[in-house]
């Protein structure tokens, strides 16, 4: 179960996946372009390592007991103000088609900060995980990446990036 859980992709994402919350939890000080440029790369780079995950084929036998809540509502109302700022008036309200509408022609209108602060939450839960070092909810995690990155996480952050090159190379707000 270790060989899997701590390979050398997993480690790659989670180097990237640190790097990631590092850059949501600090303060909203950079420009609005240079966060968008940043961003962007992080972004980039958190798909394509999540792409590489190697999701453990064994369940673990303790899932269950595992909290993977380590963001609190307040953590992810800062992460979300920090976004707001930095997007000042390019933080618009996008369509969304959630996995859980896939079915359906029905979108969800969310805002840019939301979006980042979903990714955010995913990705800080993860790399909680793996701080605390206990090999079952490290397993537990990279279980929980993979799948949330399917249903839900992949979707924001490609819609976050779509935007985000418009902003950066195209000049548009939508």
């Amino acid at each position: 179960m270790q060989n899997t859980v701590l390979s050398k992709q997993n480690l790659e994402f989670l180097t990237v996946a640190s790097e990631f919350v590092k850059f949501c939890e600090k303060p909203a000080a950079d420009s609005r372009e240079a966060f968008i440029s940043t961003a962007s790369k992080l972004l980039s780079l958190l798909y394509l390592k999540a792409l590489l995950l190697e999701k453990p084929s064994i369940a673990s036998e303790n899932d269950d007991e595992y909290n993977f809540e380590f963001v609190t509502p307040a953590r992810y109302e800062s992460v979300k103000e920090q976004a707001v700022l930095r997007l000042a008036d390019s933080d618009i309200y996008v369509p969304l088609r959630d996995a859980a509408m896939l079915n359906s022609e029905d979108y969800i209108n969310i805002s840019l900060s939301e979006l980042w602060a979903d990714v955010y939450q995913d990705i800080a839960n993860f790399t909680e995980a793996f701080r605390i070092g206990e090999k079952g909810l490290m397993h537990e995690a990279v279980v929980r990446c993979c799948d949330n990155f399917a249903a839900y996480w992949g979707i924001r952050l490609l819609t976050l990036l779509e935007h985000f090159h418009q902003l950066s190379f195209i000049g548009s707000k939508s």
